[in-house]
C-alpha cells in the first residue's frame, strides 16, 4: 500500500464531508501525482464529487470537468461502483433522468442501489416518451417497485398514449398478480379508456386484497378509500347509478372530499333526485371548485327550472372548461383516484345549448342570441347550435341587429375573461378547513334533523367551530387586510371584552374576505359572531351577579337565565339573542349558513347597534 497515497485519500475524505470542497480536491490532486495507487480511481471520482456538490451551492457550471473526472475513474477501473453512483447523482440532479437511470442500474451495492430507488420511485414528470420508456426498463429489472410502473403509465394517460398505460399494466398484472399499485393503476386506466366492466373488476380485486390485511394502516386504508372512488365511477359509467348512491353515501361520511360529493351528486341527478344533487354538489364546491361541479349545479337548476339560477352556474363553468376529448385528475399519493371523466367537446356543446335555452326562457334574448354567436365558433357545422339560431330568428325580436349582438358578444367574452381570473386563484384548491367543518356538521344532523340535544354539546361544537375558523384564516391571510379591520374593530367598539374583541376581529376579517364567495360554508363566521355576543352578555350578566363567575355559560343557557331573572335592563334584548340563537343552531347543516344570514346577524350587531347596547350595559 502507498502509505502517503493513503493518508492523503482519507484526509481528503474527511475534508470532503466536511464541505471543504477546494482543500479536499487538493488532497486528492496530491494522490493522483503519486501515479498507479490503489487510490487513483477513488480519487478522481471525489474530485467529481466535490464539484457536483460545490456547483450545487455555487450554481457554476462544472459539468465538463465532472464528467471528465468520472470518464478517468472509469477508464482506470471500469467496474468503480463509487464512479456508477455518482455518474447517477449528478445527472438525477441535472433532470437528465434517461442518462441516470442508463448508470442506476449498473450499480450493484445494496446501500447506494436503496438510497436511489427511493427517489426514482418519487419522479413522475418525464420530458418525453424517451424518459418514460428509461423508468419502464427500469421497473422491468425491478418488478417490485411498482410505483414506477404506476408513475409511467400515468404520464402515458396525461399524453395522450393511454393504450401504452394499459398494456403495461396488463402485462405486468399478469407477471406479477395482484399488486396493490398495479391494481390502482389498472382501474383508472380502464375508466380513461372507457371499460367501466373491467374497472370495476379491479377494483373489487384491490379492495379484497387490502381488506384481508389485518391491522390495516392509514395507507391502506386509504387505498382502500381510493378504490371505492374508483369503483364508483365505474358504476356510473355503467349507469348503475343506485349502486353509485350506495357506495358513495356512506364513504362520503367516512371521508368527505370532492371527487365523491360530485359523484354522489351525479348519481343523484340521473335517478331525477336534484335536490339532494344540489346539495351534494354544493358540498363538492365548498371544498374545492372546479368546472365539473359548476356544470353539475347548473345541470340540477336547469331540470329543476330555475333558469336565471342556471345561467349563472353554466357561466362559471364555461369560464373553465377547455375542449379536449376527456379531463381527469389523478389525485392522492396513496392510491391513483379518478376524480371526473369528462368528455368535454360534448359537455361545453351541452353547457351552450342548456345556457342559450335558459336565457331564452328568461327572457334574456340579445344574450342568448350572442351566446349562440360564440358557440358557432367552437361548433361550426352543429346541427343543434345552427337550429338554435333559426329559432332565435322566429321569434322576430328586436333589436337583434348584428352590431348589437356583436357588441353582446364581445362584453360576453370579457366578462368570462374577468371571471375566469376571479376564480382561477381558488379553483381546485382543496379548502382543508371545509373538510373538517362537513365531518362536524355530518355529527350534528341524521336524516336531516339535529341531533345536539343540549347546550353543553353546543358547547364542544362551538369549540371546533372556533377552531375551523382559525384554520379559514390561516388559509386566506392578509395582514394588511387584517390590521385595518383590527384597528376598526378598537376603535368603533371600544370598551369591548378583550376575549369579545378577539371574536369580532376574526368574523368581521373573514366575513369581509369571504364576502364575494358564494361557494363556502359560512357557519365558522357565524360562530365568530355569535361568540362575541356570547362572551359578552356572560362578562355583563356576571357584573350583575346574575350568573356564576366561575362557569361558562352558551347562548342557549344565558337566555334561559335572562328569562328567569327578568331584569328590565335586557328585557329589550331577549327577542335579538333568540334570533341570533336561532341563526347558531342553522350553523349545523352544511350550506344552511350564507353570505345573507351571517350578514343579518352582522348587520344586527353592527348597523342595528346591539353590540353598542350590551357593551353600555353596566
Amino acid at each position: 500500500m502507498n502509505a502517503p497515497a493513503a493518508e492523503l485519500f482519507k484526509r481528503g475524505n474527511e475534508l470532503l464531508n466536511r464541505s471543504k470542497y477546494s482543500e479536499a480536491i487538493e488532497c486528492f490532486k496530491k494522490v493522483i501525482e503519486y501515479g498507479d495507487n490503489e487510490f487513483l480511481s477513488g480519487s478522481y471520482v471525489n474530485i467529481a464529487k466535490c464539484l457536483n456538490e460545490r456547483s450545487l451551492e455555487t450554481k457554476e457550471d462544472s459539468s465538463n470537468q465532472i464528467e471528465e473526472y468520472l470518464q478517468m475513474a472509469l477508464k482506470i477501473k471500469p467496474t468503480n461502483q463509487a464512479a456508477f453512483a455518482n455518474y447517477f447523482w449528478y445527472h438525477l440532479f441535472n433532470k437528465r433522468f434517461t442518462e441516470a437511470i442508463e448508470y442506476f442500474m449498473l450499480i450493484e451495492v445494496k446501500a447506494i442501489f436503496d438510497q436511489g430507488i427511493i427517489l426514482l420511485e418519487k419522479i413522475h414528470e418525464y420530458k418525453n416518451e424517451r424518459e418514460a420508456d428509461a423508468f419502464y426498463n427500469l421497473y422491468k429489472k425491478n418488478l417490485k417497485y411498482s410505483r414506477i410502473l404506476v408513475n409511467v403509465a400515468m404520464w402515458h394517460l396525461n399524453n395522450g398514449t393511454s393504450h401504452k398505460a394499459y398494456l403495461y399494466l396488463k402485462e405486468s398484472h399478469q407477471r406479477v398478480g395482484n399488486d396493490i399499485n398495479i391494481l390502482s393503476g389498472l382501474s383508472l386506466t380502464c375508466l380513461v379508456l372507457n371499460n367501466p366492466i373491467e374497472a370495476e373488476e379491479y377494483c373489487i380485486l384491490g379492495i379484497n386484497a387490502l381488506e384481508a390485511m389485518k391491522n390495516k394502516e392509514n395507507k391502506v386504508q386509504n387505498s382502500i378509500e381510493g378504490f371505492y372512488s374508483n369503483l364508483a365511477l365505474a358504476y356510473l359509467n355503467q349507469h348503475k347509478y343506485s349502486e353509485a348512491v350506495e357506495l358513495l353515501s356512506l364513504k362520503v361520511i367516512r371521508y368527505p372530499n370532492n371527487t365523491d360529493f360530485h359523484n354522489l351528486a351525479f348519481a343523484q341527478y340521473m335517478l331525477g333526485r336534484f335536490d339532494e344533487a344540489y346539495i351534494n354538489c354544493e358540498k363538492a364546491l365548498f371544498i374545492a371548485e372546479d368546472e365539473t361541479s359548476y356544470f353539475l349545479m347548473g345541470e340540477c337548476q336547469y331540470a329543476k327550472k330555475e333558469y336565471e339560477r342556471a345561467i349563472l352556474w353554466y357561466k362559471k363553468a364555461l369560464a373553465f372548461i377547455n375542449d379536449k376529448q376527456t379531463s381527469y385528475n389523478v389525485e392522492d399519493e396513496t392510491m391513483n383516484i379518478i376524480s371526473t371523466l369528462l368528455d368535454s367537446k360534448k359537455t361545453l356543446k351541452k353547457i351552450y345549448l342548456n345556457l342559450i335555452n335558459a336565457l331564452l326562457e328568461s327572457n334574456e334574448y340579445l344574450s342568448a342570441a350572442a351566446f349562440q354567436e360564440i358557440a358557432l365558433t367552437k361548433f361550426p357545422y352543429d346541427h343543434d347550435i345552427k337550429r338554435l339560431s333559426n329559432v332565435i330568428r322566429m321569434l322576430d325580436i328586436k333589436n337583434l341587429e348584428i352590431e348589437t349582438v356583436n357588441e353582446r358578444v364581445n362584453l360576453i367574452i370579457r366578462e368570462l375573461s374577468e371571471q375566469r381570473e376571479k376564480l382561477e386563484e381558488r379553483s381546485e384548491k382543496v379548502r382543508e378547513w371545509a373538510l373538517e367543518l362537513i365531518k362536524l356538521q355530518d355529527r350534528c344532523i341524521k336524516d336531516d334533523i339535529l341531533v345536539i340535544q343540549t347546550e353543553d354539546d353546543w358547547r364542544v361544537i362551538e369549540n371546533q367551530m372556533v377552531s375551523i375558523a382559525d384554520a379559514m384564516k390561516s388559509s386566506s391571510p392578509s395582514d394588511a387586510i387584517y390590521q385595518k379591520i383590527d384597528a376598526k374593530m378598537k376603535n368603533d367598539f371600544y370598551g369591548l371584552n378583550e376575549k369579545s374583541l378577539n371574536f369580532l376581529i376574526t368574523a368581521e376579517y373573514l366575513y369581509q374576505i369571504h364576502s364575494n364567495t358564494s361557494n363556502i360554508d359560512f357557519a365558522p363566521i357565524m360562530i365568530e359572531f355569535c361568540k362575541v355576543v356570547e362572551n359578552e352578555l356572560s362578562v355583563k350578566m356576571k357584573q350583575k351577579k346574575m350568573i356564576e363567575k366561575k362557569k361558562n355559560f352558551t347562548l342557549g343557557q344565558l337566555l334561559f337565565e335572562l328569562e328567569r331573572h327578568r331584569i328590565s335592563s335586557f328585557t329589550e334584548f331577549v327577542p335579538i339573542l333568540k334570533t341570533i340563537l336561532l341563526y347558531r343552531n342553522g350553523s349545523a347543516h352544511t350550506g344552511s349558513t350564507n353570505v345573507e344570514k351571517t350578514g343579518m346577524v352582522r348587520n344586527l350587531l353592527f348597523e342595528e347597534g346591539w353590540l353598542n347596547y350590551l357593551i353600555q350595559q353596566k
